[in-house]
């Protein structure tokens, strides 16, 4: 099940609009998904502050999407009747959402995936009609949305694929701690990357509950042990879940060829 929340402009402080020129329903054809190529830590309000500091009125989007890992939230942006400013010469014709982050060697949560499904379900609504996904990329020169959200976007939407990685994994990032990052931490001894973890935790293999820089390390190794392009470890998003969960299938199958026991301390 996943988890999409809402915020309005003042609950998510962001400053009212220097001007606004209206949009009419017919004059919109599209809906475009970017992101927002920087972290996913930053705020609606950085993000409408920079664009303020740039000359645009307002923040470029119809909506943000912003991704907690355990839940999201869409935060009201410009909204579906508004010129916008995502896309040079299509700010009247599509409506442009956009999640916090960068997306270009792996998804954001699937909570996040939802939410722009969801806004996508609500601009139909507002305008009445089918409005075709794009990418960012598809109407201008740019890399966004990045490579993974904009296959994700442009083939179906489908939250299937995404609710394939272990919902008691994704979302932890590097800083957190707990039972989570344990269960985390013994998937990677299980697939084969407990040497990455140190010898912290009361039983000196690593499993300490914190996420933190061999835990890191260990989640990249893993998603590129099974092929992944990703360049970091410091988050597990949907997709990361479910590559970590492959690396321990595949090493369990290398390691019953070889005829090895497979006993977690042995991982």
């Amino acid at each position: 099940m996943t988890d999409v929340r809402k915020q309005s402009r003042s609950q998510a402080v962001l400053a009212p609009a220097r001007s606004r020129s209206p949009v009419e329903k017919g004059e919109v054809r599209g809906f475009t998904v970017h992101h927002t190529a920087g972290p996913a830590t930053q705020t609606p309000a950085q993000i409408q502050s920079y664009h303020f500091s740039i000359g645009w009125s307002d923040v470029g989007y119809a909506r943000l999407v912003v991704d907690h890992g355990s839940y999201a939230v869409i935060v009201e942006g410009r909204g579906y009747g508004a010129e916008l400013a995502h896309a040079l010469g299509h700010n009247r014709s599509h409506l442009g959402v956009a999640v916090i982050g960068t997306y270009d060697n792996g998804l954001p949560s699937v909570h996040a995936l939802a939410a722009v499904r969801q806004c996508h379900a609500e601009a139909e609504s507002w305008a009445g009609r089918t409005l075709p996904v794009t990418g960012h990329r598809d109407l201008v020169s740019t890399g966004c949305p990045g490579d993974a959200l904009y296959a994700w976007a442009t083939g179906g939407m489908d939250l299937d694929e995404a609710a394939e990685g272990d919902e008691e994994l994704y979302g932890l990032s590097e800083g957190d701690s707990g039972e989570r990052v344990e269960g985390l931490q013994t998937t990677l001894r299980h697939a084969g990357f407990g040497d990455m973890l140190g010898d912290y935790g009361p039983r000196g293999d690593g499993v300490d509950g914190d996420y933190g820089s061999g835990t890191t390390e260990a989640v990249l190794a893993a998603r590129q042990y099974v092929g992944s392009g990703a360049t970091s470890g410091a988050r597990v998003s949907a997709i990361a879940a479910a590559q970590i969960r492959r690396a321990v299938a595949r090493r369990e199958a290398e390691r019953a060829v070889a005829g090895l026991d497979l006993d977690e301390g042995d991982c």
